[in-house]
């Protein structure tokens, strides 16, 4: 016998162990061989073991111990600090550590370190290991783990080095490794340059490549060129060890002799590190330039200098003079800044007799490089010109025409120059010389000062002392240059008289002065002429008027006219008249508001002084602010949120330094109804009448807002030739004739005025009736268990009010028996109830109770039987109430439940057929409605049900109801390919695709055919209209060279194709359009931006100064409630798509108008302002006049100065007159409303597509420009 021990423990000599995991004797024991296998060997198996053999024949016991120990390779290692292969910067020289710990093996690792994977080995290493207890299984085990540290002095070789720490164990299949990266930073080498050797000569716009290279370093070296000390490239290049900074150039004079830089450095450089070169540049001179007097008379001595510019070597230089070399230049050179040499050369001679002009030449030669150049002096020998002429046409001038006066001189040497004079002052003229002879051209827009005045032209050059002239003298027709209007008195006053004096400026001949005043002529009561400036006459003429209100802020026009040359001046004179305040603008009478609405009044008084102040006043008493309820401000009055106390008469007094005015106006406050009945019910007899009556408080009420109803529809009109209606005061009164029992239940009066909800007061008819007791199945029995107490129900129906009396067996049941008790309650008005409780139910107690129901009108008796619980009894009246292809709906009235609550089972079955029956719980549990899913169609099917509760399931119905599903309604694809073989399939798929796409194949050939032909048509019929539309088209579009890029073909493409695009009841109405629709004339279009704006109900909005008001009735009033704009259809959802495509025609206008067209527009002409007529016929002033005509009255104008008496310039007037007034505004009955009161019908309508804030008199629902 053989076991073994494990930590003194035996584990048996069953050679299976199976007490001992992963334990197992193995070997063949008959040969004595006993072995221990251990499996999955974890760090618990590290113990003492034993094997132990026992006696036998004679043998004594023997034993054999032996230890396992496990190898544990290493958990991690790192090197500290460092993650793997992470990059380590450091400094060359710099004492540096690396830390490799080796943790937790078992026995302890070895390290190796590696340097470029070669091994290191270094006398600063230093090798630790520690022991580290580790808990496993609940046995302590010690661990390993092992450090290594070496310590060096990085240089230059190792950057980029790669050191390796390798863990060996015994337990490793091949050694673990981690390792780092060294990046070591030391000082670049010293740079070379390459590219050019010391001496060697480079010509000028030679390209010249000087390379700096400088290797190692870390980080890379930063190279830069200097050029005389001044950094001029820092651009360099770097490719593994080595830097590149390469410095390409054309060399130039200032290269020479210069030094050229290259300094290295990084980091790590104390100072550069430096290399550089001279460049030697040889150069000829760029320029020769000879300077000294250019012209001499016979005889004079001519001395002249000529330089050239630097040079390298310098230049010689020679003179010619006509091709002939000077003698005795005297030559000097010196050095240039800008390198080389600079040479400069003077030579002196004199003018021969009978020279003319003659050149003089310059040579400067480089002869080292064998270049020259040239420089070429003209000398001109000076004679004296001729005597101007004046060539002129006529002496007299119109002012403002453009006159040309020439004057020419012949001869002479140089050509002499000509000068204008006014008098004596110079004037520019236009001067030409052609050959010997030179010409002055004076361009004069003649003006009223030439008149008179002398013009005078000189000729001279330097061969004169005085110069030769002539002269000319001119006359001049001029207009008035200004008229002025004083007005007299000052202060003008209504009721007094006024004089109006106009006095033209100079003119001639004498100007001609009308009066104006909305462009008629008005004759003066004065006229006279005196004195002006430059010998014209001042004309003088005086206007008579007599004041009134009406009369303030009209212009009146004086027009001067030069009838000689038809040029006039105007001035205008806008009178300021003092007036007391009159009212010009209000809401009316009276003004209309909702109740709890904001409301405000606005009237408009206007008076001179326009400082008016308003008073408001309620029955003669001044108006106090009310926080947040009442404000007044000038002439608005304005309440947040209006009150029925707020109705009556409020008055509004405007005054002025003038007087004052006194305006009334009514506030009628509308609110919502309310209704009061004159009692909760009304009861009669059959065959008596009924009266019934509300009383209602409302404004506005009539009695049209009052209607009366029945809770059963239907009910009033049966009752139509039975019922009168009245209405007094504020009483609504309905009486019935001849009531049956028919005609009792709720009656409702509903008052409705439109304003809030409609109100609503109820009154009960009642029809007296004798006690009739309700025998449903659910009541007509009551159950209850030994011991508990069971309730008995009787409910009657009948009026007057019904009581009851319970009785058993003859005998009545008191109220007060302490078996007993009994509850009495009204159910609704009609309806009465009464509830007998049997206190601890015994056997004898069970049986029939009988109740009687009583009135004054008679009695009703009925029994109720008290059983012991039980199951539910079968429904009552099953029947079907709707059936499909696929389901049937059931309803049914419960029976008697058996005592205790009770919910449903339907039963259903197909007739005649296999299946079986099956059964569905109806939920919810008291529902007694309900539908079963999932039928085959066509098919009948029998239905039953019982009721259920906790004691059980009570009896189906016996009356079985049949019902038969519909036929299928829709034809499906997938059911008619059921059961179907694969192949049938695709058969029919296939023949289903392919009759598809011949069908959609011959639609689109009969299409094509369709709108050729209309092409056709539609190309015959536009080239007839296109000569009548071009005009219009061309009046709003823009020029003709866009006609081929934008025109309404590429602005929409509903305009091309989209002829149906209308509403359907219009259908007929727009066939015309449809058909013209299609392709019109090219006429160039813009598209500009529609604004539509809808109200929720179908009203449309006005828009006005980029706000929207609805026109819907609003708190603003200013006369009739606002209207729905006039030529917009009310739109319904239903016309949301038809209504979006039409707001993308161009002209976007009601359907309702007939003016809506796809492709075309009739352009809306912008019409002149009412009693204005056009401007020529206003003023006979050709356009191209030196004067600006004064604006014609009612065109408006700015202020201008004090008093009573406004002047508007001609410009201002002029702006006034075409700009639209920019002002405040908003819509108010058909009405705008501004800062500066109302707009009249000719302010402000100015059509234009590019307003900021459409105004409401243009168009602004998209058009044509």
């Amino acid at each position: 016998m053989a076991q073994w021990t494990r930590s003194g423990f035996a584990l048996g000599f069953d050679r299976d162990l199976h007490n001992v995991p992963r334990l197992s004797y193995v070997g063949d024991s008959d040969r004595g061989v006993h072995n221990l296998r251990i499996e999955n060997v974890t760090l618990s198996d590290i113990t003492e073991y034993q094997c132990q053999v026992g006696p036998g024949k004679g043998n004594k016991a023997i034993r054999a111990d032996a230890h396992l120990n496990v190898l544990v390779p290493p958990k991690s290692m790192e090197i500290t600090n460092h993650g793997p292969d992470a990059t380590i910067t450091l400094k060359e020289k710099e004492q540096t550590e690396l830390e490799c710990v080796v943790r937790e093996a078992r026995p302890a690792a070895s390290v190796i370190w590696y340097r470029n994977d070669v091994v290191l080995r270094t006398e600063t290493r230093e090798d630790t290991t520690e022991l580290v207890d580790v808990v496993v299984s609940g046995t302590t085990i010690q661990k390993n783990t092992t450090r290594s540290k070496i310590k060096f002095l990085p240089s230059s070789e190792d950057d980029k080095a790669r050191y390796v720490c390798e863990a060996r164990h015994p337990a490793l299949v091949r050694p673990q490794q981690i390792s780092v990266h060294l990046s070591v930073q030391y000082p670049p080498g010293a740079p070379r340059i390459d590219g050019y050797n010391e001496g060697e000569i480079i010509r000028e716009n030679q390209s010249v490549s000087l390379t700096c290279i400088s290797r190692g370093g870390n980080p890379s070296p930063e190279l830069i060129w200097y050029k005389n000390d001044v950094r001029i490239d820092s651009t360099y290049a770097t490719s593994y060890r080595e830097s590149r900074n390469e410095l390409t150039f054309m060399a130039n004079t200032r290269d020479n002799l210069a030094n050229f830089r290259c300094e290295a450095t990084n980091l790590m450089s104390s100072i550069p590190k430096v290399a550089d070169v001279v460049l030697t540049v040889q150069f000829p001179p760029r320029e020769v330039k000879i300077t000294g007097v250019n012209e001499g008379k016979i005889g004079d001595m001519i001395t002249l200098n000529c330089a050239s510019t630097n040079s390298n070597p310098k230049a010689d230089i020679a003179w010619f003079k006509g091709g002939v070399s000077l003698d005795n230049p005297f030559t000097t050179s010196s050095v240039s800044p800008d390198g080389g040499w600079t040479t400069q050369s003077n030579v002196t001679f004199k003018v021969e007799p009978g020279e003319g002009s003659f050149v003089v030449t310059c040579q400067a030669i480089n002869k080292g490089l064998g270049e020259s150049k040239v420089a070429s002096h003209t000398i001109n020998v000076i004679r004296a010109p001729g005597h101007p002429v004046i060539y002129k046409t006529s002496l007299n001038f119109s002012e403002g025409h453009l006159h040309k006066i020439i004057c020419t001189s012949v001869g002479g040497h140089p050509v002499p120059n000509l000068q204008w004079y006014r008098e004596d002052k110079k004037i520019e003229s236009t001067n030409e010389k052609e050959g010997n002879t030179a010409k002055a051209e004076l361009s004069l827009v003649a003006n009223a000062s030439d008149n008179g005045v002398t013009y005078r032209c000189e000729a001279k050059n330097k061969a004169l002392q005085t110069a030769y002239s002539e002269s000319v003298t001119f006359h001049v027709l001029f207009p008035p240059r200004t008229v002025s209007i004083n007005v007299k008195p000052k202060k003008l006053k209504e009721g007094e008289r006024a004089y109006l004096t106009c006095e033209s400026s100079s003119s001639n001949p004498p100007a001609k002065v009308v009066w104006q005043r909305n462009g008629i002529h008005i004759p003066a009561h004065t006229n006279s002429t005196k004195d002006g400036v430059y010998g014209g006459k001042k004309t003088v003429t005086t206007l008579e008027l007599n004041l009134t209100s009406e009369l303030d802020n009209v212009a009146y026009t004086c027009q001067a006219t030069n009838s000689a040359i038809k040029k006039s001046v105007h001035d205008g004179v806008t009178l300021q008249v003092l007036y007391k305040p009159k009212f010009i603008d209000s809401p009316g009478e009276k003004v209309s508001v909702v109740e709890g609405e904001a409301a405000v009044v606005m009237v408009k008084a206007k008076a001179n002084p326009d400082q008016i102040k308003y008073k408001w006043s309620r029955n003669n008493t001044p108006l106090k602010i009310k926080p947040k309820k009442l404000f007044f401000d000038g002439p608005v009055l304005n309440w947040t949120s209006v009150g029925r106390k707020d109705k009556g008469k409020y008055e509004c007094e405007a005054s002025n330094s003038e007087g004052s005015t006194l305006y009334t106006v009514e506030l009628d406050v509308q609110y919502k109804p309310t209704v009061e009945p004159s009692s909760e019910y009304v009861m009669v007899g059959e065959g008596e009448s009924a009266h019934l009556d509300c009383t209602s408080d409302a404004n506005p009420l009539d009695e049209s807002m009052v209607k009366w109803t029945h809770e059963r529809e239907g009910k009033m009109s049966e009752l139509e030739s039975r019922i009168s209606r009245s209405f007094q005061d504020t009483k609504s009164y309905l009486t019935i004739y001849q009531v049956t029992l028919n005609d009792s239940g709720l009656y409702t009066c509903t008052v409705n005025n439109k304003i809030g909800e409609p109100a609503n007061a109820s009154i009960y008819l009642i029809v007296k009736r004798p006690p009739d007791i309700d025998l449903s199945p659910q009541i007509a029995k009551a159950a209850s268990n030994k011991g508990e107490t069971g309730k008995l129900i009787c409910r009657a129906r009948g009026n007057p009010n019904v009581t009851f009396s319970w009785s058993r067996e003859g005998a009545l049941i008191a109220t007060n028996d302490s078996k007993y008790s009994i509850q009495y309650s009204r159910i609704d008005m009609m309806t009465w109830e009464s509830v007998l409780s049997v206190k601890n139910v015994l056997p004898p107690d069970y049986g029939l109770y009988e109740c009687m129901a009583h009135n004054s009108l008679g009695d009703e008796t009925h029994q109720v039987r008290l059983e012991v619980r039980s199951v539910p009894e079968p429904p009552n009246g099953l029947k079907v109430v709707n059936f499909t292809q696929d389901s049937v709906t059931l309803s049914w009235s419960p029976g008697f439940d058996g005592g205790h609550d009770q919910s449903f089972k339907v039963k259903w079955w197909k007739v005649g057929g296999f299946g079986g029956v099956r059964t569905d719980e109806v939920f919810p549990k008291n529902a007694t409605v309900y539908t079963i899913n999932g039928l085959s169609p066509v098919t009948e099917f029998g239905f039953s049900v019982a009721g259920k509760n906790l004691l059980g399931e009570g009896n189906y119905t016996t009356d079985i109801v049949r019902q038969e599903t519909s036929i299928l309604q829709r034809f499906q694809f997938s059911q008619m390919l059921d059961g179907k073989p694969d192949a049938s399939k695709i058969i029919i798929i296939s023949v289903s695709i392919i009759g598809t796409v011949l069908l959609l194949l011959n639609i689109l050939v009969v299409s094509f055919f369709i709108y050729k032909k209309n092409y056709n048509v539609k190309e015959k019929e536009d080239a007839s209209e296109q000569g009548s539309s071009k005009s219009a088209i061309e009046m709003y579009g823009p020029p003709s060279s866009y006609n081929e890029t934008v025109n309404g073909e590429t602005l929409s493409s509903i305009s091309e194709k989209s002829g149906t695009y209308s509403h359907p009841e219009n259908h007929d109405d727009d066939h015309h359009y449809i058909e013209d629709g299609g392709k019109g004339p090219g006429a160039s279009t813009y598209l500009v931006e529609q604004i539509n704006h809808h109200h929720s109900s179908g009203f449309p909005y006005r828009d006005i100064g980029g706000v929207s008001y609805s026109t819907l009735p609003r708190k603003i009033h200013h006369g009739a409630p606002i209207e729905p704009v006039s030529g917009h259809p009310v739109h319904h959802e239903d016309d949301g798509y038809v209504d979006a495509l039409r707001r993308n025609a161009y002209n976007n206008q009601g359907v309702g108008d007939k003016t809506l067209l796809y492709g075309r527009t009739t352009p809306r002409v912008a019409s002149r302002p009412p009693n204005v007529p056009p401007i020529p016929e206003l003023y006979n002033i050709p356009p191209e006049a030196r004067y600006i005509p004064f604006p014609p009255p009612g065109f408006g104008g700015s202020p201008v100065g004090n008093g009573s008496v406004r002047h508007s310039s001609s410009h201002n007037m002029l702006n006034s007159a075409i700009s639209p007034t920019n002002t405040s505004s908003f819509q108010a009955n058909g009405r705008l409303i501004t800062a500066n009161g109302p707009l009249s019908p000719g302010r402000g309508s100015i059509l234009t597509t590019f307003a900021p804030n459409p105004s409401p008199m243009m168009e602004h629902e998209g058009h044509l420009v």
